[in-house]
């Protein structure tokens, strides 16, 4: 299993939800490796603005504000809906807003994607070679997306406004299809701050 301080699991099962039930490919648990400190994420779905929710998502609640920070090692797929990277939600069912620094598996583009659309590159990562950086980070109302290629100087945007208190953070992976997973491999998954 992934259950993990910084990924904590819940007592019924553990933090790990497909958003879409546009996704009909059976999602493997997510594990962790605690030799390597690599978590191993499967995920399906094709993510765009008319299904914007088709992805996987393993996460935690935070309050307040925070940095949620992970590498990504390895992404598998090659459709332009094949995303890896981290996303901070303001719900977990419904049409909730999120904002998602996603690496697509097509170009090696990092984006601040916000609900299916996709936004500009950031800024140097109109492509990028594996591994990299991403994060999500909330100073009060505001979300940011950014990207690294070291995990020290750091490429960021303004990406969402948030009102709510809490949000659900985590690893987020999409295939490109709805009927096959891929996975991805993310190390260096840190937070900082929130509660």
């Amino acid at each position: 299993t992934a259950c993990t301080p910084t990924l904590p699991c819940s007592v019924n099962g553990g933090n790990e939800l497909v958003l879409s039930p546009l996704v009909t490919a059976p999602v493997p648990p997510a594990t962790y490796n605690p030799a390597t400190g690599t978590y191993t994420l499967s995920g399906a779905g094709v993510i765009n603005t008319s299904s914007p929710y088709a992805f996987n998502l393993k996460y935690r609640e935070l309050t307040g504000n925070f940095v949620f920070t992970a590498r990504v090692v390895a992404q598998g797929g090659n459709a332009d809906a094949a995303r890896a990277g981290v996303v901070a939600m303001t719900s977990l069912s419904g049409t909730p807003a999120y904002a998602w620094t996603a690496r697509y598996s097509s170009t090696g583009a990092i984006r601040a994607a916000i609900n299916g659309n996709n936004k500009s590159n950031l800024s140097g990562f109109s492509s990028s070679t594996l591994p990299v950086w991403v994060r999500v980070e909330r100073r009060g109302n505001a979300v940011y997306s950014a990207a690294s290629s070291d995990g020290v100087s750091w490429s960021e945007t303004t990406n969402l406004t948030v009102s709510t208190p809490s949000l659900f953070v985590g690893l987020a992976l999409s295939s490109g299809s709805n009927s096959a997973t891929v996975t991805a491999d993310f190390d260096n998954v840190t937070v900082v701050g929130g509660q």
